[in-house]
């Protein structure tokens, strides 16, 4: 899983922006391809719609897992937004790695050993976030935002569900991005391919969810957690020559944004 800081990985390569979370925290190439299935598919199509009883007050609440087998096994990241407020977990070799936004700060922390780091953000992602939507799960417009356009739209008749493919391809390799036709349009599957190494891999979202309740405290750090605060200057400078907490960032337009990711 190649996209630390100071690794860009495979889907940094092809656009830098791009958060292969999967891929970073493995430190391997994907080489074995999950297939989405039928029933998958129509499951994400409808999850478009807001979860039945919800209010409006929460239809911007998400959730959502991925998937990827690599040389160290099946390795799943479970993903939360309400609003800009963002929280993820990915359990490495028996330690649940946490990722939480919010407001100021970017924290990752190490849940079984109890520490980690609170990174200041730049300013220029916190005035992101009233527009940015959905915080995860944004491989489409990402793809877009690179060039990438429509190649073709396809269908699986067993499910009733209907898809479109969405390719960018330059010098560095080839992206796909697998979308619904639901509005909004929701990934369920990320194909890479890096021209130098050849490494090929693909990321499988999959049990989308709108409009689900969360508390506002599902994305404040547990207080049993040992920080180390980092101003966004001195994460800058140190990142790539020395550790910064127990895990890369994964998110790093949520830390940088957009017109910062380059650093």
């Amino acid at each position: 899983m190649n996209r630390s800081e100071s690794r860009k990985g495979i889907r940094s390569s092809l656009m830098g922006n791009v958060r292969f979370v999967v891929l970073v925290a493995c430190s391997v190439v994907v080489i074995a391809i999950v297939a989405a299935t039928p029933a998958a598919l129509r499951a994400d199509a409808s999850a478009a719609g807001e979860t039945p009883g919800a209010s409006s007050a929460t239809a911007e609440n998400w959730y959502a897992q991925t998937r990827v087998v690599t040389d160290f096994g099946v390795v799943t990241t479970h993903y939360w937004s309400k609003g800009a407020l963002f929280r993820a977990e990915t359990m490495l070799a028996g330690h649940p790695v946490i990722t939480i936004v919010n407001g100021p700060r970017y924290y990752v922390f190490d849940s079984v050993l109890a520490r980690g780091a609170a990174i200041e953000r730049n300013a220029a992602s916190i005035r992101e976030d009233s527009g940015r939507g959905r915080p995860f799960g944004r491989e489409l417009e990402e793809i877009i935002a690179a060039g990438g356009e429509k190649i073709r739209d396809e269908s699986l008749r067993e499910a009733g569900a209907h898809y479109e493919i969405y390719q960018l391809t330059n010098a560095n390799g080839r992206r796909r991005v697998l979308v619904t036709t639901s509005e909004p349009p929701l990934p369920f599957r990320v194909e890479t391919f890096v021209r130098k190494s050849g490494a090929e891999g693909t990321l499988e979202y999959s049990g989308w969810q709108r409009g689900i309740e969360i508390e506002d405290s599902f994305f404040v750090p547990p207080t049993s957690i040992r920080f180390e605060n980092v101003t966004y200057d001195e994460y800058t400078l140190r990142v790539g020559k020395e550790p910064i907490g127990p895990a890369p960032v994964y998110y790093r337009d949520l830390l940088h944004g957009v017109r910062g990711k380059a650093k």
